[in-house]
């Protein structure tokens, strides 16, 4: 996208929101207008799922989308019409050049005119200009569809239904809305396909499973408007010639069903309250309000990819004072001596002589709040947990025979905070590390863990060793983590002491049928183009989200099972 095309401004009636510290506060009449579903799409669920931003979400339903023709969101959409109107032919006409025709006629019909083309005036163009943007445009839909002739045989689809409209369905009472891109019928059991133009991303616990998440909801909403269980769900990657089924196991269909409804508990609550909350992540960048925000992670003003709304626009407030923690007086300016007898323990004396703190008081808070007046709570988890890391050094130093030193403790330490930080960055999303949370416990003991038994500190190796290491220590402690949690949300499988025997349990009696058809359900590939391909609902929502997937019988040339290979996280 064009620096012209970045510096378009997104035009928000002003007065009507601000920034009150990191939250979003919007009039309650636009917030009605505009940002409040009367149902909801998968793809709002994935907006706000997870790490997502409500101020996003919010602040993308207000200003107009960038239409600009060769947007990914744009040029998606051509190509679904594309294979919409390919897969609604009899299966012996469904050919290449069948779909050249439908893209000419789709492209054809794209008011080029409006927005910028990489800076190109359309408007005042010659025709022979207009003929090689069209040209231009139409390759680009080509591409974003061509890779489905290398998944399937589209004449050999049995198509039960394109474009089926989601309307009065719900979801364990929460209104659906939505198409269907595909549903084929397979052996009397049916299939829902979705086509994305976006590059097919591994996902799993650690960033959530949105396409996965998607395939369910549409799975389930279709069970119901089509009054027949939906056995299969396939993304079909129409760019890159990928196929990707979703598991459709009853776990997984469970914790998503929850999760819609809780996103859509999540989105009432904002839109009563007319606040929404910023949630800083790599996609700051695409948020229209990113030269505003105060959360924004944009450090460079010119680095955006949308058209921003104006500055003066949108008021920003600091956060509203909170009232000062009452202390004594006295205490307060009663300064602590520093220790005056020497450590007896094997923490060498020049720890306690830093010189760094002004052994003030040391006030306290509630455990949960990590800060006190701008200082560590010594009452907090958070201290806590960097105390274990502290502590962790020094044992370590001492069993390796380094000196216990401030100097030696400060740079293991912070070589286990920053493997720490990545480990539960890759697990929920966020930069850093969040010393009082849940998540951080479990990182932290599970890489003990390993440090104590299976790989331990390579004091006197090479950096190299030490980079090796560390990657093999960050792997195998997102590979642990992860299977916890794939234990816990998959039907439990008898007999996979199986693979422990002499013989592979060939000796074993069979386990009846029954027994073993539970699908397992791990977490699937994600898109990192999530909105690539919306279509509009004017009736109930202005998005409805890319829809959803495919079945088994066609002869997919390369489908990943989605099955989430935690093995593969203890390779180096």
């Amino acid at each position: 996208m064009s620096n012209q095309e970045n510096d378009q401004t997104a035009i928000i009636p002003k007065g009507r929101m601000a920034f009150v510290g990191d939250r979003l506060e919007i009039d309650q009449e636009l917030v009605d207008d505009k940002v409040r579903r009367k149902a909801m799409s998968p793809s709002t669920m994935n907006a706000l799922a997870g790490n997502g931003c409500q101020a996003r979400f919010a602040i993308e339903k207000i200003v107009p989308r960038d239409e600009s023709a060769l947007t990914a969101s744009s040029i998606g959409t051509v190509a679904h019409s594309v294979l919409e109107d390919l897969y609604g032919l009899p299966g012996p006409e469904r050919t290449v050049f069948k779909a050249t025709e439908f893209a000419a006629k789709h492209v054809g019909g794209v008011d080029l005119s409006t927005g910028n083309i990489n800076g190109f005036d359309f408007a005042h163009a010659s025709e022979s200009e207009k003929a090689a943007v069209r040209a231009t445009v139409q390759g680009e839909v080509h591409t974003a569809y061509r890779g489905i002739f290398d998944i399937e045989d589209p004449e050999a689809v049995n198509v039960f239904s394109t474009e089926a409209k989601l309307s009065d369905v719900d979801i364990a009472g929460v209104p659906v809305v939505g198409f269907i891109d595909r549903v084929d019928r397979i052996n009397d059991e049916l299939r829902v396909v979705d086509y994305k133009t976006g590059k097919q991303k591994k996902s799993s616990s650690i960033f959530g499973d949105p396409h996965g998440d998607q395939l369910r909801i549409y799975a389930l909403a279709g069970a119901k408007l089509f009054d027949q269980e939906v056995e299969n769900a396939f993304v079909l990657y129409t760019k890159y010639s990928k196929a990707q089924r979703a598991a459709m196991s009853a776990p997984k269909l469970k914790k998503t069903e929850r999760l819609f409804v809780d996103t859509w508990e999540e989105l009432g609550e904002c839109s009563d309250e007319a606040t929404f909350e910023t949630t800083p992540s790599g996609l700051c960048a695409y948020c229209p309000l990113a030269r505003i925000c105060p959360a924004s992670k944009v450090t460079d003003a010119d680095a955006v990819g949308v058209p921003q709304v104006e500055p003066d626009a949108v008021a920003v407030y600091p956060n509203v004072a909170e009232e000062p923690v009452e202390t004594d007086e006295s205490e307060a300016e009663v300064g602590l001596s520093e220790p005056t007898a020497e450590a007896d323990s094997v923490v060498s004396e020049d720890i306690h002589q830093t010189g760094e703190s002004t052994m003030t008081r040391w006030p306290e808070d509630k455990p949960w709040e990590a800060e006190v007046k701008g200082r560590l709570n010594p009452n907090s988890w958070a201290a806590g947990g960097i105390a274990g890391v502290v502590t962790n050094s020094v044992q370590h130093l001492n069993a390796a025979g380094y000196a216990v030193n401030k100097k030696n403790i400060r740079a293991l330490s912070s070589t286990l905070v920053n493997l720490i930080a990545r480990i539960e960055s890759g697990l929920a999303g966020h930069d850093g590390a969040q010393w009082g949370s849940g998540l951080n416990s479990l990182v932290r003991l599970t890489m003990w863990r390993l440090l104590d038994h299976e790989m331990p500190i390579p004091f006197g190796a090479s950096a190299g060793d030490w980079q090796s290491w560390e990657t093999r220590l960050v792997n195998a402690s997102v590979g642990i983590i992860a299977t916890t949690e794939a234990i816990y949300d998959d039907a439990i499988k008898p007999g996979g002491w199986v693979l422990f025997t002499s013989d592979n349990g060939e000796s074993a009696e069979p386990v009846a049928e029954d027994e073993t058809d539970t699908e397992a359900g791990a977490p699937e590939e994600a898109d990192e183009e999530a909105d690539d391909t919306t279509k509009t609902e004017t009736e109930d929502e202005t998005e409805s989200g890319e829809d959803e997937a495919i079945d088994t019988d066609v002869p997919f040339d390369d489908i990943d099972d989605e099955a989430f290979d935690e093995s593969a996280m203890f390779d180096d």
